[in-house]
């Protein structure tokens, strides 16, 4: 019975720590990891990704999904190189921020790149988000008084390209807290294959030729071969080569930029899966009885 309680828990684990996408899945009994793959694990977040780990640690796997947590940091893994790491106390103290200068931010973040294998030559671009907030305090009986925009939390964003060919599935983020250790991470850079990436070379050949179908009240903006792939969080790894079409909305007051997605034969290609949604119980309906004369 404790066996069972167990894994439904490392279950409901698994789903919680891959993010509120997630939530609607149903759970399943997961695996705990045996005791060499646990070991395994932890070493890999302490020697690859700085990781202290505190107290005991437990270990689960759901559908190739494996993680590890001592109940505050979460190292999460889904094949050769998709990482999610997590420290809940950390990612949430703004009081605890790296302060260190964005360059220092920047060497940080490609000395984890490089111990995960990834290439440098893959690397699109690298660039530090900075978060600002602003404070309004509203007092009974008088106006509002709003603060000045204060300076928050400074995110690196690594982006990818293979070859000329944009991936735009692929990204590094790193947030690191006053003593440099990680309070938030997700890589996402799986290995491409052969097959996908020829199929994209193919249609930046035959781009020229491709008309992208019209879209009603838009024109097209952009048009680029690209690489996409399941992202971090879901429990698939998934790849299709497509012509990325952008288009303007007519209107400026339109909201979100209308993309399809071309293969090339034209035809819109089915995108990489993220969750297998649950499926819902065909429910059978009676019908009501006649009434008796």
């Amino acid at each position: 019975m404790r066996k069972h309680v167990f894994r439904e828990s490392l279950a409901v684990f698994l789903l919680t720590l891959m993010g509120g996408a997630v939530s609607s899945l149903a759970a399943r009994a997961a695996e705990p990891l045996s005791k060499a793959d646990t070991a395994q694990l932890q070493e890999l977040g302490t020697k690859t990704f700085g990781i202290k780990w505190t107290g005991a640690v437990h270990a689960g796997q759901e559908r190739g999904v494996v993680a590890v947590t001592d109940g505050t940091t979460t190292l999460t893994r889904r094949g050769l190189r998709t990482f999610i790491i997590n420290d809940k106390k950390r990612v949430t103290d703004d009081s605890k921020m790296f302060a260190g200068s964005d360059d220092e931010l920047k060497k940080r973040g490609t000395r984890i790149l490089e111990a995960t294998g990834v290439k440098a030559s893959e690397i699109l671009e690298a660039r530090v988000l900075l978060q600002t907030t602003q404070s309004s305090y509203l007092a009974p009986g008088a106006a509002a008084k709003t603060e000045g925009p204060q300076k928050g939390r400074r995110t690196l964003l690594v982006t990818r390209q293979v070859g000329g060919i944009h991936v735009p599935s692929s990204r590094f983020v790193l947030n690191l807290d006053a003593s440099g250790r990680i309070a938030f991470m997700e890589l996402t850079w799986p290995e491409l294959s052969k097959e996908t990436l020829a199929a994209a070379q193919r249609i930046r050949d035959a781009q020229r030729e491709m008309k992208p179908p019209a879209v009603e009240a838009a024109t097209v903006e952009s048009a680029q071969p690209v690489v996409l792939h399941s992202p971090a969080v879901g429990f698939f790894d998934d790849q299709v080569a497509a012509l990325q079409v952008v288009y303007r909305p007519d209107r400026p007051e339109t909201g979100k930029k209308p993309v399809r997605y071309l293969g090339i034969d034209g035809k819109e290609v089915t995108l990489p899966r993220q969750l297998e949604l649950p499926r819902e119980e065909k429910i059978e309906r009676k019908s009501p009885a006649k009434p008796q004369s």
